[in-house]
């Protein structure tokens, strides 16, 4: 295969994945490597191993993901840090008592068990080995056996099974007196295998979970948070790791006999490819010009007033307490007192019309636990509905996923009422640490509640949004609309049949800070939006009737989250879905507006490294500085891919994330540094932070749309119940159900999901 050749026709696709398998075949068959999905590799020799406790059973394993890359010229081999969970090799009893020291009966201990360990793979040695004949048995020689869990219940002094002549026996009695086994635990949970189309059953102390065996349930936020932690490193440590332990474990000594086969030669340098740097916009407060940038990709708000402040609809204070730490009620409805009038002068601060005072705070004591929070918390919203009310300021006891999606479902679904969820823990820090903390605090809490009021907090010159582009053909305008689309899918222990999520945002005016938009449930993991017709026919109706009727002429569209795999699809089908709605607006159809595609991806395995001190960002985390833009020498793949990679951000730890940008279609910007000045200054007019994001806005926005409806109106499908197999259907007719469409009429156009 010669890369530098034409390649129209050549099956440059199958030759990579060729090429892949070749680099990955030495790792694949290393003794104590564990590899996943087929192109990461985690050693587990204790010389090079590097883990860290995640707690409930599971460990982070440091491995290299590996990914072979074809630009115009070059084969590139992309060779990545990557951190993974990992059940912990352990006995399975020890595991499922770790499991439930927290959980309050058996039932919920069995639950958290099966769901962890359904799937895996077990090791026994208890089946003494026999001499030929069958029956004499050969002193300390046992048989090795694995097996994969079919579930955890029961025990063995309860679980009984029909052996042979016997009749029915316990698990407990049939190893007393098949295997002379008296076991230390028979009220501990069994482990059941399938075998022959029937369960059999194995006393979990009896069996070792084998190692390298991927975690295939969600991390708990404690896990999570451990885990990035763990996976968190400098850039200049990373690339070393790279460089070293990583090329050793992929092209070291033991993969060069093969790799010489294929006339394969690796370059033990990193590939030092060019750079530009794009210079930030200034972000404009008040009406007034400019803001000043403290750091390149962050600006300290200080007091400024909003762009644009908004009138806050009739508004209150809902204090949650928690059962078992219910205070008095006239403690909860002083603070809650205190969160409003907090809340009024500081928000007063930044411009926002907070309107009069509510009369009513309300306090909702002894919330409880489980599926019973749900009507306990309804009676309340129910109240605030009764009494007119728009939005609620809510104040939770402590971060709780579950309470939080609960909210959001009565507020954006049921009760069309605007809420901004808080945890009593900042509240009490504010009354504790003073006025600076209090401001800063209540400075992020005003930034939402104008967005969802309507309002404005910072934008963007348009005259910064044009750069290289001709004076009387903007790329950006008056006439310009732009778009963000994502798709999530249900997370590992869904319910089956759990949906996929499609999310569409769309701005309304040029200060491009209110992105409303459409959510839909759609079959799972179907990845491309499939209402995509209907609902850019709402989005553009809507642009109109802030346009004095008119349509856009053009429209930017920013597609979050599609595989390589996908680009085709995406012209075919949502494209597609687009000329379909255009054709149904636009009269005549010569009308038709200029467009612009462009995929916008953070999950990938490319990093990029200063090569010196002047690419490197202020501070002292060594990575490259916000606005350096790669477009060249690792971009272009096959030579059909117009790309480049941005970090737009100021990366706080670890080693910064470029987005790789693919232009999928375009008809609207007359060259790259256009496109890549404009995506660039985009990044600085996310709306709820003083900070350039990673990505552009309209994909970031569409990204927490998908997520507020998937995690939060469905919650019960997307719950980790993988140990239940139980399946997931709409409820149509259930008001305390989302029903896949939308949210409720008096928040259409309302940016709800921020």
């Amino acid at each position: 295969m010669d890369p530098s050749g034409a390649l129209p026709n050549y099956p440059w696709r199958e030759a990579l994945h060729a090429v892949n398998t070749v680099f990955a075949h030495s790792p694949s068959h290393t003794p104590d490597v564990a590899v996943a999905r087929s192109n990461a590799f985690y050693p587990r020799t204790s010389d090079v191993t590097e883990t860290y406790a995640l707690g409930e059973c599971l460990e982070a394993i440091r491995g290299y993901h590996l990914s072979a890359r074809l630009v115009p010229g070059r084969i590139l081999l992309n060779v990545q840090a990557s951190s993974a969970a990992f059940v912990s090799p352990m006995n399975v009893r020890n595991c499922v008592e770790v499991l439930g020291r927290n959980e309050r009966n058996n039932d919920s201990i069995l639950r958290k068990a099966r769901s962890l360990l359904k799937g895996l793979r077990v090791r026994t040695n208890y089946i003494p080995d026999n001499k030929g004949d069958g029956n004499t048995k050969q002193p300390n020689k046992t048989i090795i056996k694995d097996y994969t869990v079919s579930s955890i219940r029961g025990s063995s002094a309860e679980q009984k099974f029909s052996w042979d002549n016997h009749g029915m026996v316990t698990v407990q009695d049939y190893f007393r007196r098949q295997y002379e086994i008296r076991l230390s635990y028979p009220k501990a949970p069994l482990v059941v295998y399938v075998s022959g189309g029937q369960e059999r059953y194995i006393p979990s102390e009896l069996c070792e979970i084998l190692p390298g065996q991927l975690a295939r349930k969600k991390l708990s936020g404690p896990q999570t948070a451990k885990m990035v932690k763990f996976a968190v490193r400098p850039p200049n440590i990373n690339a070393a790791a790279i460089a070293g332990r990583g090329m050793d474990l992929i092209a070291g000594q033991r993969s060069l006999p093969l790799l010489k086969d294929f006339d394969f030669n690796v370059s033990s340098r990193m590939l030092v490819v060019p750079a530009r740097q794009l210079q930030p916009p200034t972000p404009s407060y008040g009406g007034r010009a400019q803001k000043r940038q403290l750091f390149p990709g962050s600006w300290n708000l200080s007091q400024e007033k909003f762009y644009k402040p908004a009138a806050l609809p009739k508004w209150s204070v809902l204090i949650v307490q928690a059962g078992y730490r219910s205070g008095p009620s006239g403690a909860a409805r002083e603070i809650g007192h205190w969160v409003l009038d907090t809340a009024r002068r500081e928000f007063a601060t930044y411009g926002i019309q907070t309107g009069p005072k509510a009369d009513q705070i309300f306090v909702a004591e002894g919330l409880p636990s489980g599926a019973d929070a749900l009507p306990f918390l309804d009676s309340y919203f129910k109240k605030a509905s009764d009494e007119k009310f728009h939005m609620l300021f809510v104040v939770i006891p402590e971060k709780d996923t579950t309470v939080y999606g609960m909210i959001k479902f009565l507020g954006d679904v049921k009760y069309g009422i605007m809420t901004v969820v808080a945890q009593m823990t900042n509240i009490s820090k504010c009354q504790k640490l003073g006025d600076n903390f209090t401001s800063q605090f209540f400075a992020n809490v005003a930034l939402k509640f104008n967005l969802k009021a309507g309002g404005v907090n910072h934008t963007v010159p348009t005259s910064e949004l044009n750069v290289n582009t001709k004076p009387n053909e903007p790329v950006f305008d008056q006439n310009t609309m732009l778009v963000g689309i994502d798709c999530t899918h249900p997370a590992p222990g869904s319910r089956k049949n759990a949906p996929s999520v499609a999310a569409v945002v769309a701005s309304i005016d040029t200060d491009l800070a209110q992105f409303p938009g459409n959510v839909r449930s759609q079959a799972p993991r179907e990845e491309m939006v499939q209402e995509l017709k209907e609902i850019m026919i709402e989005r553009l109706k809507y642009w109109g009737t802030r346009h004095g009727g008119r349509l856009p002429d053009k429209v930017i569209v920013y597609r979050d989250g599609v595989s390589e795999s996908d680009y085709q699809r995406v012209l075919d089908f949502e494209y597609g879905a687009m000329k379909k709605a255009f054709q149904d607006l636009y009269k005549p159809p010569k009308k038709h507006p200029r467009i612009c595609i462009i995929v916008a991806t953070k999950r990938h395995h490319i990093r990029f490294y200063p090569t010196d001190d002047k690419r490197k960002a202020r501070g002292n985390n060594n990575n490259t500085s916000p606005g350096t833009v790669v477009d060249r020498h690792c971009t272009g793949e096959g030579r059909h891919l117009w790309d480049f990679w941005l970090q737009a951000h100021l990366a706080m730890q670890g080693t910064a994330k470029y987005c790789h940008y693919v232009v999928l279609k375009n008809n609207i910007f007359p060259n790259a540094d256009s496109l890549e000045q404009f995506t660039h200054k985009l990044c600085y007019l996310y709306g709820r932070a003083t900070r350039s994001v990673s990505y552009a806005p309209p994909a970031y926005y569409a990204d927490h749309l998908a997520g507020r409806a998937s995690r939060g109106y469905l919650r019960e499908a997307m719950e980790d119940t993988s140990a239940t197999e139980s399946e997931f259907s709409f409820q149509t007719n259930d008001p305390d159900t989302w029903n896949g469409r939308d949210f409720h009429r008096n928040l259409a156009n309302r940016m709800l999901y921020i």
